[in-house]
């Protein structure tokens, strides 16, 4: 019995880009001492643009390249509390389409103990 080389025509699904937004260095904690939701900011403009006309874009998948800590210390649970709150910004997209890389501002020292 030969096996078929292709799938049945009915689970072919028809190509489609896959749109990745790439974004970091939100720098929460210390952005939100001048009074900036850096990174609330950037999804609301990644969603529906800004007020001064640039448009919005689409994406299917966000890549969060790190730095939402802007400390040189290690990062606080209240700074984690607010990365939480400006994800909310998220009217558009779920959460779970963003996937997260911790930068060097956002994890502890590899000698002192975890944090986070």
């Amino acid at each position: 019995m030969s096996r078929p080389t292709h799938p049945p025509s009915h689970l072919i699904i028809p190509a489609k880009p896959l749109r990745i937004r790439a974004f970091g260095d939100a720098h929460v904690g210390t952005d939100l001492k001048q009074k900036r939701e850096s990174l609330s900011l950037a999804i609301r403009h990644s969603e529906f643009g800004d007020e001064k006309g640039a448009p919005a874009f689409e994406w299917d998948l966000g890549i969060d390249v790190g730095d939402n800590s802007g400390g040189q210390e290690v990062p606080e649970d209240d700074e984690g509390r607010e990365v939480v709150r400006q994800f909310s910004a998220l009217q558009k997209h779920r959460r779970e389409q963003i996937y997260n890389v911790c930068g060097n501002h956002d994890r502890s020292h590899l000698t002192e103990p975890d944090a986070w």
